[in-house]
């Protein structure tokens, strides 16, 4: 258990400084059809909704949707999702979590 711990700790301080770079990249999104925005800090309570099948309590927790193309800035980059402020299109100025997947490896 102890080296365990250990490893993950030392992938800990590897990877820190990674994630610091992040924030503040611009990148954008890639999924063909887009991706929702979900309000910050509503991802769980999202991904719950759907998985029972209960899209319409879902939507209180959708902040806006972007398309694929749309630029975006991560403001607090995460390991399953990051916050972001979408940069242009309709959505301009909407705040709010999306999937690592839905931009990948687009930023710089």
């Amino acid at each position: 258990m102890a080296n365990k711990c250990v490893a993950f700790a030392l992938m800990l301080l590897l990877f820190l400084p990674a994630l610091a770079h992040a924030a503040g990249q611009v990148c954008t999104i890639l999924p063909d059809k887009g991706t929702l925005v979900i309000q910050v800090g509503k991802m769980d309570e999202f991904l719950g909704l759907v998985r029972n099948k209960m899209t319409e309590e879902a939507q209180a927790d959708v902040a806006c949707y972007v398309a694929k193309g749309t630029k975006v800035i991560i403001t607090d980059w995460g390991i399953l999702s990051s916050t972001i402020r979408v940069l242009d299109g309709p959505g301009k100025g909407c705040v709010g979590d999306i999937p690592l997947e839905a931009y990948g490896t687009s930023c710089h």
